[in-house]
């Protein structure tokens, strides 16, 4: 398995991870400003040795073998794993970002820069918020000096300019420029349907979504989103059932569970 492919699926678990997470609403957010200094990958690695010392005397020992035993592609794989199993997605981050250094190719610090942008979710502390943030900038910058006509990073550059930067016109602007040229990019219509749900316009959240099932009804966590754009419009019966074809979709046991909880509970409050 390669280490994107790891990524693609770390990525999917997060994104069910936050569907439950954001039935309570979210804390207001400090904005974060895009420090040019030091090597933020550099600045992660304190929370790294953080992270080390607060794992079980077991899980200790199989990270130094992790350390001790892999070297190369194999060794980031498996840290990227282990970190994830850990349930810290920050710190698998900083491994991924390691490893795309290491290859400087487009696809990996994209990869890299979605990993680290996925994990902000997770976190609270300030300091580590602003570190992860200055570290998906800085690959998704990377990557397009790679590929400078790459989509995908233009839109994750400005996905996290919208959220965190202290100017996120720029990061709309962006946005509008790629639709006027690709309105029916699935990840670009997921960003503006991500921002509309942020900013309380659950309606148009609701269109981007529907759209996005339209483009590739295939997509699995296009059920997801738009469930939760359904929920939040009150429209719970919606809701469970965009909740129920995604079950039936996904083939990943462990989300297809945690997800028919979730709607066992909606059932309940609906009753």
């Amino acid at each position: 398995m390669t280490i994107s492919l790891v990524l693609s699926l770390a990525l999917v678990c997060i994104t069910v991870l936050l569907f439950i997470a954001n039935r309570v609403p979210p804390q207001s957010k400090p904005e974060l400003a895009v420090n040019p200094g030091d090597n933020p990958l550099s600045v992660m690695g304190s929370f790294v040795v953080t992270a080390e010392k607060e794992l079980s005397a077991d899980s200790l020992k199989k990270w130094n073998e992790t350390k001790g035993k892999m070297s190369g592609d194999s060794y980031y794989n498996s840290a990227v794993k282990f970190w994830d199993f850990q349930k810290r997605p920050d710190i698998a981050a900083v491994f991924a970002g390691r490893y795309a250094e290491s290859k400087n190719s487009t696809t990996e610090w994209n990869f890299a820069g979605e990993r680290f942008y996925a994990s902000l979710g997770f976190v609270k502390n300030d300091k580590e918020l602003t570190a992860l943030f200055n570290c998906a900038i800085r690959c998704f910058e990377n990557a397009l000096q790679s590929d400078s006509s790459n989509t995908n990073a233009k839109i994750n550059l400005a996905a996290c300019l919208v959220e965190r930067s202290p100017d996120p016109m720029k990061g709309i602007g962006m946005l509008r420029e790629i639709e006027k040229t690709d309105s029916n990019n699935v990840k670009l219509q997921l960003n503006f349907g991500f921002f509309s749900l942020r900013s309380q316009q659950f309606d148009k959240a609701e269109r981007r979504f529907r759209k996005v099932i339209q483009l590739d009804s295939n997509y699995v966590e296009g059920y997801l989103h738009l469930a939760q754009a359904l929920e939040a419009n009150g429209k719970k019966e919606e809701c469970i059932k965009m909740l129920e074809i995604f079950v039936r979709k996904t083939d990943n046991e462990t989300m297809k569970a945690t997800i028919k909880n979730y709607v066992a509970d909606l059932k309940k409050e609906k009753d």
